[in-house]
């Protein structure tokens, strides 16, 4: 599978490798920028967990399901040349085959619409990511993430919703929302009972928290 070369990498050692994006550090960013913190480096890296849910409906029954997502690294670059110029990027994977509904049959289905044995894993990529494509908002707090979504081998452009971002003294956490197209991902939409179809729209939640490497800490000034 296509895996995109980004900025902000995840050491990816297996299928449980997920990506997960790196919204929120602009807002450390941001912090870090402010206060003014001596020795900002080129390169900065953070470490990233993520909890990733996906929720689903059909005329019968909806369904909720979770993947897993190993530990992930995330890249800031060129903050020592300011702000304007810095950037972020990174990528993570999951394993397909680990989506869980807690349903056999219905995940049994699921992997096979998804051709996990040839397409295994579900990567999403952020590559070269500025402050101005993250939609800031008033308080300086950025609000959107695009990014790629690769499903099935395909490449597909995504724009996901930032909210809940928190920043303490060793830790920003966010949530990252967003929907995929079944049909867009080229997944047939399964059916029950041979007449009802589960809705194309599958809502993805990814609720992240980033923990800088030593020597780089958010000082409560820069907290909102």
């Amino acid at each position: 599978m296509h895996q995109p070369d980004t900025l902000i990498r995840t050491n990816y050692t297996g299928p449980n490798d997920m990506k997960l994006s790196v919204p929120y550090l602009w807002a450390v960013v941001i912090g870090l920028f402010v206060t003014g913190l001596p020795a900002v480096h080129a390169q900065n890296t953070w470490t990233g967990a993520a909890e990733i849910t996906f929720h689903g409906t059909s005329p019968l029954s909806d369904f909720t399901g979770t993947v897993p997502c190993d530990p992930f690294t995330v890249t800031v670059r060129d903050l020592d040349k300011g702000l304007k110029q810095a950037s972020v990027g990174g990528s993570v994977a999951v394993n397909s085959a680990d989506m869980d509904t807690a349903n056999e049959t219905r995940d049994a289905k699921m992997h096979d619409l998804m051709k996990v044995k040839d397409h295994p894993h579900i990567i999403g990529a952020v590559e070269d990511l500025h402050l101005s494509e993250t939609g800031l908002n008033e308080k300086g707090e950025p609000t959107s993430l695009p990014f790629t979504l690769t499903l099935l081998g395909k490449d597909l452009p995504m724009k996901g919703t930032l909210t809940n971002w928190r920043a303490g003294r060793a830790k920003v956490s966010f949530t990252l929302s967003f929907p995929v197209s079944l049909k867009r991902a080229g997944i047939e939409a399964p059916t029950l009972l041979k007449f009802f179809h589960v809705d194309d729209r599958i809502d993805v939640t990814v609720d992240i928290a980033l923990t800088p490497d030593s020597g780089t800490v958010l000082p409560d000034s820069a907290l909102p």
